[in-house]
């Protein structure tokens, strides 16, 4: 399988796909719009996968080294827009879609995007009856014998220190 990518280099004559081979351990994983990491000249730049083929008739093609971030990918519609933003204004593709993304997603940048998640806690409930415990800890519990498991938001009312205390004598 071949990847076209679109490279960072916002120069006019470069404004095209280039044909990379995708590696074995990729081939699953890869999708069209990826940011990825491909060799280019002797450096190594970033780039967006813009299609995906069975085959090409080009040949000793480099490989692509890596999907830098599996998380993100240009969907349908803004691969279409920075299309269309390149036609209407004369820029070149990855000048539009640099224009379109923020600074972490951006194919030159090496800033990471910051993730967010939940945080769950789940009652260890093996190791509670032979503590101490004070009020507030004891309302925590509490909440966990409702609900086997509570996120984090709704114990944000509830004092962190008794909260990380909890979790530091492993009881969550």
């Amino acid at each position: 399988m071949y990847a076209e990518v679109l490279v960072q280099y916002g120069v006019k004559a470069l404004d095209r796909q280039f044909t990379y081979k995708i590696p074995e351990e990729l081939k699953n994983d890869l999708q069209v719009g990826m940011k990825v990491l491909v060799p280019f000249g002797t450096m190594t730049i970033n780039g967006f996968v813009i299609k995906i083929k069975n085959e090409t008739d080009q040949e000793n093609l480099k490989e692509i080294i890596e999907i830098t971030n599996k998380d993100f990918r240009l969907n349908n519609e803004l691969l279409d827009l920075g299309k269309y933003i390149k036609e209407t204004t004369l820029c070149t593709l990855i000048q539009a879609y640099q224009t379109m993304l923020p600074k972490a997603l951006k194919a030159k940048n090496k800033v990471e995007i910051n993730k967010k998640y939940d945080i769950y806690y789940r009652l260890n409930k093996g190791i509670i009856s032979d503590m101490k415990l004070n009020a507030t800890q004891e309302k925590i519990i509490h909440m966990f014998r409702d609900n086997d498991i509570v996120p984090k938001k709704e114990l944000m009312m509830i004092s962190s220190s008794s909260l990380k205390t909890l979790v530091n004598k492993n009881v969550l």
